[in-house]
């Protein structure tokens, strides 16, 4: 017996199988796997697509062959990243069966908004935000190391010398040092009876917790201190 049911569930398999076909036929097959190909980077780096720029360097011959064919991207990359690359394209028929699987090689970028130095900025300088501007670049397979928000920057200062209209990125950056290297500074020297007060000067920079070399004045001696506040190191002796 014909039911309203069964219709629904007839229309919704000719509305699939339409849907289908205007997919396969409306659109060149370059088309769909540009835009299968945009999907799946989209989907594995968790970008936008409209973020993403991909140019094909290499596609197989004779695409059109594969014109009534569903398309299926992957890569053998445990890590999936932009830049240049070889992915894989699945062509099956319209109900799942493989028909071919061919390489595609690939240049993938993402456009974002990214932080320039707008003026020169010396070593162990504290980045403001007068110091930097926003612009809006391609970027590759290192497209996470850049900083594109001022408040990311907050204590953070120069780790070399950058220079007007520079990209900042993790590697030029570090946390501000609580301790300079050259700096002269207090070496509490402790042990289980007692502590004394001295002062050395940092051989190296140092952060929050963490040991560093220093020359004790008195002595002249290496030492291996804690850094526990700015400007302030301690030697436990047993």
């Amino acid at each position: 017996m014909w039911t309203n049911k069964s219709a629904s569930f007839v229309k919704f398999i000719l509305f699939t199988f339409l849907f289908m076909a205007s997919q396969l036929y409306g659109q060149s097959v370059l088309q769909r796997l540009q835009e299968s190909t945009k999907l799946y980077f989209a989907e594995g780096l968790n970008v936008r697509g409209a973020d993403l720029n991909i140019t094909f360097k290499r596609l197989p011959k004779n695409l059109e062959q594969f014109a009534q064919s569903q398309i299926e991207i992957f890569s053998q990359r445990e890590e999936l990243k932009p830049g240049y690359q070889t992915v894989w394209a699945v062509f099956s028929s319209p109900i799942g069966r493989r028909q071919k699987k061919v390489a595609v090689t690939t240049d993938v970028s993402i456009t974002r908004n990214i932080l320039i130095a707008t003026t020169a900025i010396r070593r162990g300088t504290v980045i403001t935000s007068g110091m930097v501007r926003l612009v809006k670049r391609r970027l590759g397979k290192d497209w996470k190391s850049y900083y594109g928000q001022v408040g990311a920057l907050v204590g953070l200062e120069a780790k070399q010398t950058i220079k007007e209209g520079m990209p900042l990125t993790k590697r030029l950056l570090r946390r501000i040092p609580l301790v300079h290297r050259g700096e002269r500074i207090k070496v509490e020297i402790r042990n289980r009876l007692l502590s004394v007060t001295t002062f050395g000067t940092a051989i190296q920079d140092g952060f929050k917790d963490e040991k560093v070399k220093m020359k004790l004045d008195a002595t002249g001696r290496m030492v291996r201190a804690r850094v526990r506040a700015a400007g302030l190191v301690v030697v436990n002796q047993e």
